[in-house]
């Protein structure tokens, strides 16, 4: 793993967006018209809610060191603006396509390639955590496709060019958001 600085701010990031996710997707719940939905979109709040608190735990808390508050920040406004942009997105169908086939897979990669460069002894704790993370997002990730599936949503679903070209910006801002360079 990298420098225990650079390691912060990578955990600082993905903490940030856990939060800024649980949010979101539980304001959403209480407005979305599908009940289904509106469940899943409760439980992956809350998931992420889970998610959050287990990055913020892994923070460093010495002296001279970056606290949490100061790690858990979006280092560019591109989260922001694209949780701003699913916000106004016209299909609670869309919604879910982005979670689902974009960010839940964003979010995946990022998670395993750190977990990747977990090589050091020292790393045994964030090594656990991050399988902990990746399992409960899979789980997250494959019940969204089962609520897909369920109403028929990607198969068929025909995006306007409006909605094409939010989908595009949100996850292409989501990926620039979350790159993590190793």
């Amino acid at each position: 793993m990298k420098p225990l600085t650079e390691s912060a701010e990578i955990i600082g990031k993905l903490n940030y967006a856990e939060m800024q996710l649980f949010s979101f997707l539980g304001q959403k719940s209480q407005i979305v018209e599908t009940p289904r939905l509106s469940v899943f979109l409760f439980s992956a709040s809350k998931a992420h809610g889970w998610r959050s608190r287990q990055l913020f735990d892994l923070l460093p808390v010495s002296v001279g060191l970056p606290g949490a508050e100061e790690l858990t920040v979006g280092s560019t406004p591109d989260f922001d603006n694209a949780i701003r942009k699913s916000d106004d997105l016209e299909s609670d169908g869309l919604l879910l396509e982005i979670l689902a086939t974009g960010l839940y897979p964003i979010l995946l990669s990022s998670y395993q390639e750190i977990l990747s460069n977990c090589s050091n002894p020292t790393d045994a704790a964030l090594r656990r955590i991050l399988y902990r993370i990746i399992g409960d997002l899979q789980s997250v990730t494959d019940e969204a496709n089962r609520i897909c599936s369920v109403f028929g949503w990607f198969s068929g679903f025909e995006l306007s060019d409006s909605e094409k070209n939010a989908k595009e910006t949100i996850v292409t801002l989501l990926r620039q958001f979350l790159s993590i360079a190793y």
